[in-house]
């Protein structure tokens, strides 16, 4: 399988030292992915190891901002634009700053997933390195064998998890509603109808102009009123109040 083109041309001259691999083939240690991040500042990508766990708070405090994972919706754009499943570590794809975790460049070599037939690239590290020169270095990972974990203390198990409870802030728990619990966009009519209810100068006649410009609308003021009593413009107002109860009809 040859390389996509976008991320041949994102790889650029460094394309012809990458060898494909399956993925269960690449060592744990070499494997990269990149993190897609946001705050109030713009849009930022993270670089580490696989296996790493992305110290958030950490990048937040030595970058003085306020990042936080990108939603999934929005991820799902940013592979759109770039016609990929699955974008690998590689910074140009999307031509956002990036920052790039020291324990990276101590690889000897690294693999990139593809995301297609379960490919990944493998290139040395000083390739990589080269590729991603322009990128900031900052420690903000933690590898999965450092953290402790209690197995053989189970009466600890109480206290460890109220503090794991303490570190979900609310800022998070926010993060997580937002991603769970978000509306569905409302339909043009909809909020063209919103916009109306709150605009103290709109009079039923522009209520009215929505509703006749919407098919599912005029459908439901105009089933069971003679045919007659529809040919007159004058009577949209009255279907229009009725049809919407008495919400309209208290405009």
């Amino acid at each position: 399988m040859e390389l996509p083109v976008v991320v041949r041309q994102a790889l650029g001259e460094s394309a012809a030292g990458v060898s494909l691999r399956d993925v269960s083939q690449a060592r744990d240690d070499e494997l990269l992915r990149m993190v897609l991040l946001t705050d109030e500042e713009g849009n930022l990508q993270a670089i580490c190891r696989e296996g790493d766990l992305l110290d958030i708070s950490a990048l937040n405090k030595q970058l003085g901002r306020d990042l936080r994972v990108m939603k999934r919706r929005e991820q799902v754009r940013v592979r759109e634009r770039s016609g990929l499943t699955e974008l690998p570590a590689l910074p140009s794809l999307t031509g956002w700053p990036t920052i790039v975790d020291a324990r990276v460049d101590e690889l000897a070599s690294v693999a990139l997933v593809l995301g297609e037939q379960n490919l990944c690239m493998v290139m040395p590290g000083d390739e990589f390195r080269g590729i991603t020169v322009a990128a900031d270095r900052h420690s903000f990972s933690v590898a999965r064998d450092t953290i402790a974990v209690n197995l053989n203390s189970p009466e600890k198990d109480r206290d460890q998890l109220h503090s794991a409870i303490r570190r979900f802030t609310s800022l998070r728990i926010q993060q997580r509603l937002e991603d769970t619990l978000e509306l569905p966009p409302l339909p043009e009519t909809a909020q063209r109808i919103i916009h109306l209810r709150v605009n103290p100068n709109a009079v039923m006649g522009d209520l009215v102009d929505v509703v006749e410009s919407d098919p599912t609308w005029r459908l439901r003021w105009s089933v069971g009123r003679p045919r007659p009593f529809m040919r007159r413009r004058g009577r949209c107002v009255l279907c229009t109040t009725r049809s919407l109860g008495f919400w309209a009809s208290t405009w």
